[in-house]
């Protein structure tokens, strides 16, 4: 059994969230378009049957309503909706105002443990934290590590209301809770230590957590989860066993024209209409 979606002919990420087929779009359109604004064919003649996910079409009506283009000979996306259901329309208003970007996640192949009865035995959700109830794969300490007490007080503070279960000593904390606390307490000048429930030092953490919070107090790291979905795997008619995949990419929109890479789509198109004005319009 592969999780892996199948890849859009353009972006080449994951159709998750929806796509149309090639039979859709006007084909020769849109070999003129790639060719214009990335100074190439594309690697592989379009077949009726391939994919092109949403967001490149969005993302090429986007830029075309953003640089005014009105050439028919460029404009090979669908003029209407009707290829999308009702969820696909609400993603697509989202995504033009600018509240929607698209994710994907890279697969790595893993080995499932399989059972004596010949079940496989494995869960790929991680614990989760007791403050944010977001996985922690990122890092986290045990509650024994901090204050307790001084905890329920700042949360109390900070929500208005307690924490829905007491903290054990074998609760789990992530980082990004705790240097999220110690970032508020220094850009607020919070010198109460009745507040101060966090490590006042790091030696919890190794030097890969320690570069990761050098990096979130730089204001270039932010907290990225994914929901798991609970399937059921298929059994292999052999005794081999069988692939599955996960592993977290970050999400970057990168400029089609000098490579250059973005955390949003809108500061994507500034630097397109900017840096690249004449190639889009060509």
């Amino acid at each position: 059994m592969s999780l892996q979606k199948v890849l859009c002919l353009i972006c080449e990420r994951p159709t998750a969230d929806g796509a149309v087929l090639g039979i859709h779009v006007d084909k020769e359109k849109l070999q003129t378009w790639f060719l214009n604004v990335c100074g190439h064919e594309l690697a592989e003649e379009i077949e009726d049957e391939d994919k092109i996910c949403y967001f490149c079409l969005w993302h090429a009506e986007f830029l075309g309503k953003f640089n005014g283009i009105s050439d028919e000979a460029l404009v090979w996306w669908p003029r209407n909706s009707d290829y999308s259901d009702d969820a696909a329309k609400e993603l697509r208003n989202y995504y033009f105002e600018g509240k929607l970007e698209q994710c994907w996640v890279q697969l790595e192949k893993i080995e499932l443990p399989q059972s004596s009865g010949g079940q496989f035995e494995m869960s790929f959700q991680r614990a989760l934290c007791s403050i944010c109830e977001r996985p922690t794969a990122d890092g986290a300490v045990l509650g024994v590590h901090v204050d307790k007490g001084k905890l329920q007080t700042w949360f109390l503070n900070v929500s208005g209301h307690e924490l829905a279960e007491e903290i054990d000593d074998d609760d789990l904390i992530c980082y990004f809770c705790l240097w999220h606390a110690e970032f508020l307490g220094k850009f607020n000048g919070i010198s109460d230590e009745a507040l101060v429930w966090w490590p006042r030092n790091l030696d919890y953490s190794d030097d890969a957590a320690k570069e990761l919070r050098n990096n979130y107090f730089e204001g270039k790291l932010e907290q990225c989860w994914v929901q798991l979905e609970k399937i059921e795997l298929q059994q292999s008619d052999g005794e081999g066993t069988q692939n599955a995949e996960a592993e977290i990419q970050p999400r970057r929109w990168k400029c089609i024209y000098c490579g250059k890479r973005f955390k949003y789509s809108r500061n994507l198109s500034e630097h397109m209409k900017k840096k690249h004005k004449e190639a889009i319009r060509c």
